[in-house]
């Protein structure tokens, strides 16, 4: 369909909760770098604003949704602001980093520039708890380490590579995004959160205002500040097949937590990990006991 001439139209995608590489919740890469990559081929959308609430999560998910925006901006040219909910921090900011213009409210939580490695150690839990014990029989000492045991140092010291090098790389990335040194960016990193108001005095945002003002300086940019469109994404369509085969799902997990008793928090906890990659970019830590 045609628009009329001097018509506008701004594409506002949220992405919110955990990120992760795949899954039915929160930002996915699998789904959102598609959806992304499809915005740019819409010649209908006039620019791009990503809605965030994030406190993080995968950092490959988070690199390829950086990824995928970058793209955006490179085939479109068009502009592209990131708008910050009550959080966006860690891999939320690490999404957010490459916008031309970054939004958030005085009490947004963000920045948390920092990595983690998470290796789930069971083996005390299997062995002191359950009586479950195992051993491991390998061709060599470059295995990397499962929930059947504790690292060894050598794995322990390939872990903290793993950490430095997606560390440097997520520096690396808000740098560029910034317009800054990577060396101004450490010094307000290494994981420390900033409210929106501090953020925005040492360059981590640039304006303090929600999603309103986000949409109305973006028409301004395109000259079209009384006369555009919004459109916003992902579509969500009801289906009702997806609904049954989650209520199927929840049911048993809600079967065996009652069979588990004291147990099913152990369970809950177990069935989080794994589904989470080894390296982390998110705001808070979860406590395995």
């Amino acid at each position: 369909s045609k628009k009329n001439h001097g018509d506008k139209t701004i594409a506002v995608l949220y992405a919110v909760g955990d990120i992760t590489e795949s899954g039915n919740d929160g930002i996915t890469s699998d789904r959102l770098v598609p959806q992304i990559l499809d915005l740019a081929e819409e010649s209908d959308i006039d620019g791009l604003i990503l809605r965030v609430n994030s406190g993080g999560g995968s950092a490959y998910a988070s690199e390829q949704i950086w990824e995928a925006l970058e793209q955006f901006k490179s085939l479109t040219g068009k502009p592209y602001y990131v708008s910050m909910g009550d959080v966006a921090a860690s891999g939320g900011y690490y999404i957010s980093c490459g916008a031309d213009r970054i939004y958030a409210e005085p009490v947004t939580l963000t920045g948390s520039i920092g990595i983690f490695g998470l290796i789930p150690d069971a083996h005390r839990l299997l062995n002191d708890k359950i009586g479950v014990h195992t051993s491991t029989v390998a061709t060599n000492k470059g295995q990397f380490p499962g929930l059947l045991s504790a690292m060894t140092p050598d794995q322990r010291n390939a872990m903290q590579s793993y950490v430095d090098r997606g560390y440097e790389l997520f520096v690396k990335r808000c740098a560029e995004g910034r317009g800054v040194s990577v060396d101004s960016i450490k010094a307000i990193a290494e994981g420390r959160v900033w409210d929106g108001l501090t953020a925005s005095r040492i360059g981590l945002v640039d304006r303090l205002g929600g999603l309103d003002m986000a949409l109305a300086d973006m028409a301004a940019e395109l000259d079209a500040a009384d006369n555009y469109k919004i459109k916003e994404y992902p579509d969500l369509k009801f289906k009702w097949w997806e609904e049954v085969l989650n209520m199927s799902s929840n049911m048993k997990a809600s079967v065996v937590e009652t069979e588990l008793g004291q147990y099913a928090p152990l369970y809950r906890m177990a069935r989080e990990c794994g589904h989470l990659s080894a390296l982390q970019c998110r705001m808070e830590y979860i406590t395995i006991h």
